[in-house]
């Protein structure tokens, strides 16, 4: 507590807001589509994500299309702030 008041620290709530939102994201997608979607949420690119699923950058741009489509996305910086729990700016102005 302080100042009479609960406190929790910054870096765990972002990591609570991360999981949430890769959780609530992932609900729709395949398996994989989440894996790549929570690495693009990393700031990985998609040599970077290609690499580290052992994939090629073909694969990962079609599961990144799909996963677009499914979440009505425009682009990586939409798909990262959904998996980080945020409303996309698309989102906002419906």
């Amino acid at each position: 507590m302080r100042n009479g008041r609960r406190w929790v620290d910054p870096d765990l709530l972002q990591c609570l807001a991360l999981a949430e939102g890769t959780a609530r994201v992932s609900n729709r997608l395949t398996t994989r589509e989440a894996d790549i979607a929570n690495l693009v949420s990393h700031g990985l690119n998609n040599k970077q994500i290609a690499r580290e699923l052992h994939l090629s950058e073909g694969t990962v741009k079609m599961h990144l299309h799909n996963i677009y489509r499914k979440l009505q996305l425009r682009g990586r910086t939409e798909l990262a702030l959904s998996v980080a729990g945020m409303a996309s700016p698309s989102q906002k102005m419906n």
